[in-house]
C-alpha cells in the first residue's frame, strides 16, 4: 500500500504498528457500539466533489471561532490512552496541533498530565 491518504486506509495499517491490546482498544466501542458504526457510516457518507481547472495556487483555510483565530478549521478531539500508540502520547499529538495551528482538546483519560501537555 503506497502512503495513507484517509482513516480508513490508515486504520488498515494500524495492525503492523499497534500491539494486540492497543489495536482492540482503538477499534472497539462503549457498550453496544451504535455510536461507533454511525460515526463509520457518516464518514462513509461523505462526498467531495473536486473542483476542475479551478485556481488553487492561492488559498486560505483560516477561519474565526468564538474571536479566535485560527489557521485551519480542525479541533482534533479528546483521545484517551494516547500512550497506547505512542510513548509521547497527547505530547506528539499537541505538538503536532500547535504546528499546524489547530486547537487540540484534552481527555479526562489522557496518558500525560495537563501541566506537561500545556
Amino acid at each position: 500500500m503506497n502512503q495513507p491518504i484517509n482513516l480508513f486506509e490508515y486504520e488498515a495499517l494500524a495492525p503492523q504498528y499497534l500491539s494486540s491490546m492497543a489495536l482492540d482498544y482503538y477499534a472497539s466501542g462503549a457498550w453496544d457500539e451504535v455510536t461507533l458504526r454511525d460515526n463509520r457510516a457518516a464518514f462513509e457518507q461523505i462526498k467531495l466533489r473536486p473542483r476542475m481547472l479551478v485556481d488553487v495556487s492561492q488559498r486560505d483555510l483560516s477561519t474565526q471561532i468564538l474571536d479566535q483565530f485560527l489557521p485551519i478549521p480542525i479541533l482534533v478531539a479528546p483521545m484517551a490512552f494516547q500512550c497506547l500508540a505512542n510513548p509521547e502520547g497527547e505530547l506528539a499529538t499537541a505538538r503536532a496541533a500547535a504546528e499546524v495551528g489547530a486547537i487540540m482538546v484534552l481527555s479526562t483519560m489522557s496518558t500525560k498530565p495537563l501541566e506537561a501537555v500545556a
